[in-house]
């Protein structure tokens, strides 16, 4: 479940506290707008409160579904599609956003496969690294994790179109040529970790100076 439900939800109480105390001191010709703005906040306050009540119902409903499924007995969980391997894309490469003629990142294509050598819409954790292996140490120059529920938003599945679209922004340009993508599935069902790795060419532009080398 998303977290980003709550902080909204912790300013709108203190906003609603604070303006509580404002109203007892503004001056009377102001009473009604302020009592007015703090209903306003109270609303979107219950709003809120039923937002994450439902997603935590959401997240509690899919941990059973889950624990149920881990624990099927063998003859009945080889029924269930799950992930062999994961491969990335021919078309997973670098992008220029702002069209300046140096590349801000690497767009990645992943798809998982089953058993069947068939791509499947798998629920499962995304983590990518761009590494620049041009000098004499290996350096850091992009990293993203994207956590299963919002990884299935990523998804695109049209026609013969069928992947994951992760686009891995540069932390820093990288000084090569080519950077490796390391790419690592957690399948949530299983627990399993699938990696896959594809070099791409990439234009950075001018370096920036190393600060993030691989440890």
């Amino acid at each position: 479940m998303r977290s980003s439900h709550r902080p909204v939800l912790v300013g709108l109480i203190c906003a609603g506290v604070a303006f509580a105390a404002g109203c007892r001191s503004t001056c009377p010709d102001d009473l009604l707008e302020c009592r007015a703005r703090l209903g306003d906040i109270q609303d979107q306050q219950a709003r809120l409160r039923g937002e994450l009540a439902d997603l935590q119902q959401q997240l509690d409903v899919s941990r059973q579904q889950i624990t149920r499924l881990q624990n099927l007995p063998e003859d009945k969980s080889g029924l269930l599609v799950k992930t062999q391997k994961i491969e990335l894309e021919g078309l997973t490469g670098a992008y220029d956003d702002d069209k300046d003629g140096y590349d801000d990142g690497v767009v990645v294509y992943l798809q998982p496969i089953d058993r069947a050598g068939d791509v499947i819409k798998a629920a499962g954790g995304i983590s990518i690294r761009l590494v620049d292996l041009s000098g004499d140490e290996p350096v850091v120059v992009g990293q993203i994790d994207v956590p299963p529920e919002e990884s299935l938003e990523l998804w695109y599945g049209r026609l013969l179109t069928n992947h994951f679209t992760v686009r891995c922004p540069f932390s820093q340009p990288p000084r090569g040529q080519e950077v490796t993508v390391d790419v690592q599935f957690v399948e949530l069902l299983t627990g399993r970790r699938f990696t896959a790795q594809k070099t791409v060419e990439v234009n950075g532009g001018p370096s920036a100076a190393r600060t993030q080398p691989v440890g």
